[in-house]
């Protein structure tokens, strides 16, 4: 999955977090709840981009011995 799908599959949520937060008194549930939410989201985006790091290496790795073994030889 991409970033830009992550953070569109996140965007309904933010949104209602954002209204909970925004427009609800202090301390309300809703409040700590949106708060839960958002330090949840927070807490797997290191996961998420550990995950795509390792994929984006893997892929990189694959390019460059594609590479190598169709380099022309020079003598």
């Amino acid at each position: 999955m991409s970033i830009d799908k992550r953070c569109k599959e996140q965007q309904n949520t933010a949104e209602r977090m954002l209204s909970d937060f925004n427009f609800t008194r202090p301390g309300s549930d809703d409040q700590l709840r949106a708060l839960k939410t958002l330090t949840f989201l927070l807490s797997m985006w290191p996961l998420f981009l550990s995950r795509e790091m390792k994929r984006m290496d893997s892929a990189n790795f694959l390019n460059q011995q594609t590479v190598v073994r169709n380099k022309p030889e020079t003598n």
